[in-house]
């Protein structure tokens, strides 16, 4: 349970034999017996073997380069046509120690089975095998969860023993084993206050939601929210505000953006003037417009022709009176509302 590392009868240390031939011991810790055919350990390890009797070539190599690896340890391995097995008392595994502590063993051996656990299964074992691989990732998944309950049990075995930081401890390496479990996170939570660590159930619920934000870009859930309890409730963040921009950007801003209102202006200006001297004037007989924005080249357009005949004058002469007038003296008797509007409309 973690970095697979082997430790020989005498106490001493064994080197790394290989990513194969770890595999293949940890595959056989895992079996009913700590028994496996050949043909099983060759399809998962060997698989990518160019032929089944190049695979079964390759697995015998292994084993006696193993044998000869583990040293006085050799003796632990055995092997004939048919399987590979590991005899029976005289090899030790964490892995053991783990499983008889979850299926009935005492409070003793719960807790020294989760003192052992140091992480996944046969962490940093890489073998590039696909059905090996798939193989390991499930097998972790399943002694994950075995080791969750175990940290679960030694901590309230822990607790009841009035031994909390130890208890904080074990119901951490529970949390380190998915960080994403909200059951986890609150007990963790729920045992620091309840043995008076309430510093350490703040900075648990803070790490939670540092992670659920980072993972998932979520708040943790109300199970964890409620464990700190209406006496501690969790701080809230405060909004992330943007930065000041540089005094010489925001001048720079500033001055392009009043030049973009100017020339949004100028150009609506320009587009109601043209408008407003293309648009056919509509007036009745004997109605003059009033005319703010008249010049002499728009007042001949502009004269009613009506008011010319009805006069018996010359037009082009009304039109330069009319021009001259109608902005400043509007016929106020002709207007039905007192409106201002364009010469035109």
């Amino acid at each position: 349970m973690g970095a697979p590392r082997f430790v020989g009868p005498a106490g001493q240390a064994i080197r790394d034999p290989g990513p194969k031939a770890t595999a293949l011991l940890a595959f056989l810790a895992t079996c009913a017996g700590n028994r496996a055919t050949r043909s099983e350990l060759v399809e998962l390890i060997w698989s990518d073997a160019r032929s089944s009797s190049a695979a079964r070539h390759a697995l015998r190599q292994c084993l006696v380069r193993l044998r000869s690896h583990l040293g006085a340890a050799g003796d632990a391995l055995a092997a004939d046509a048919e399987a590979v097995w590991l005899v029976s008392g005289a090899v030790e595994s964490d892995l053991d120690a783990l499983v008889a502590a979850l299926r009935g063993g005492g409070e003793t051996a719960i807790l020294e089975a989760s003192a052992r656990v140091r992480g996944s299964f046969c962490a940093g074992l890489d073998v590039p095998a696909p059905e090996f691989e798939t193989w390991l990732r499930d097998k972790r998944a399943e002694l994950d969860l075995a080791c969750a309950e175990l940290h679960r049990r030694a901590a309230r075995v822990l607790a009841g023993r009035s031994e909390p930081d130890a208890a904080i401890a074990a119901a951490r390496r529970r949390v380190a084993l998915d960080p994403l479990d909200e059951e986890a996170q609150a007990e963790l939570i729920e045992l620091c206050l309840r043995v008076g660590r309430a510093g350490a159930a703040r900075e648990a619920y803070d790490r939670c939601a540092a992670r659920f934000r980072e993972d998932l870009g979520i708040e943790p859930g109300p199970r964890v929210v409620a464990a700190l309890g209406r006496r501690f409730p969790p701080m809230r963040r405060a909004p992330r505000r943007p930065a000041p921009a540089p005094r010489a950007t925001r001048t720079i801003g500033t001055w392009i953006g009043r030049a973009a209102v100017a020339l949004a202006i100028a150009s609506l200006s320009a587009q109601v003037l043209d408008w407003a001297r293309s648009r056919p004037a509509s007036v009745g007989d004997g109605e003059r417009p009033m005319a703010l924005w008249v010049t002499p080249a728009t007042a001949e357009a502009a004269t009613p022709l009506a008011l010319v005949r009805r006069e018996g004058g010359d037009r082009r002469e009304e039109a330069k009176e009319y021009g001259r007038n109608a902005a400043y003296h509007p016929p106020e008797a002709t207007l039905r509302e007192p409106r201002l509007y364009p010469a035109g409309c």
